[in-house]
């Protein structure tokens, strides 16, 4: 059996793949935590085969010599998207002016702890939007943000894409401006304390296989290319 450590955004599709996996691979176990948790015990010396993980946290594990850096895989691109309760009128959140009346017309709004949350604190800073204009939920980590717009915490939500679409009762906005929508990648990796390293490097073969890559969009993710010529984020 190999065992995969994966954050919340790619849980939804790495079930699905180690079903379609099994019959011909054996058993893959996929346990998700919050990206944040998922690197502190891997720090901690968690025993997982392969972790999946947004590409800065894995490349900064491989760093430290916690991931195998010759094996790290590309998997998955997942855009954002902002969601409100169903039963809400949708926010016209597609340009930069439309998006800073939302956040100002919203009482609260959530973000997360991971990528996503940190990018949009960034951009909502350079426009000088504040705790005085905005108030910010962060949802804890392995928490998603569309429960807190579910259950009526927060007005407005943003998160992985791939994130909201598992929570009922909500009205996705995948519509943002070019400023604000980002893509997050996320890789695979070989743990360094793999135990199976052949049949975790096999596993990870078919996570880039064009088979795997059909699986994606229902699940609001785009297959990352196996060479990527972006400029990396420091």
């Amino acid at each position: 059996m190999i065992t995969v450590l994966t954050s919340m955004a790619t849980r939804r599709l790495l079930d699905d793949l180690a079903q379609a996996y099994h019959p011909r691979g054996g058993e893959v176990h996929i346990v998700a935590q919050g990206g944040v948790d998922a690197v502190r015990n891997i720090r901690q010396g968690a025993t997982y085969d392969v972790a999946v993980l947004s590409e800065d946290a894995l490349r900064q594990l491989i760093t430290e010599q916690l991931i195998l850096a010759d094996s790290e895989t590309p998997l998955s691109d997942s855009p954002m998207a902002a969601a409100v309760r169903s039963d809400a009128p949708a926010y016209d959140l597609a340009t930069e002016p439309g998006l800073r009346q939302a956040l100002l017309e919203c009482a609260v709004i959530g973000l997360s702890t991971g990528p996503s949350g940190r990018h949009l604190r960034q951009r909502f800073a350079e426009w000088g939007l504040g705790e005085d204009e905005i108030r910010v939920v962060e949802a804890p980590p392995g928490v998603p943000v569309g429960s807190l717009v579910s259950d009526g915490r927060v007005a407005l939500g943003f998160q992985q894409h791939s994130e909201l679409l598992a929570i009922p009762g909500l009205r996705i906005l995948r519509a943002l401006p070019p400023g604000i929508q980002t893509l997050t990648r996320f890789s695979a990796g070989l743990l360094r304390t793999c135990q199976n390293p052949a049949a975790a490097r096999q596993w990870l073969a078919f996570l880039a296989s064009p088979e795997a890559a059909a699986f994606q969009p229902r699940h609001g993710l785009e297959p990352a290319p196996a060479t990527d010529s972006r400029p990396r984020r420091a």
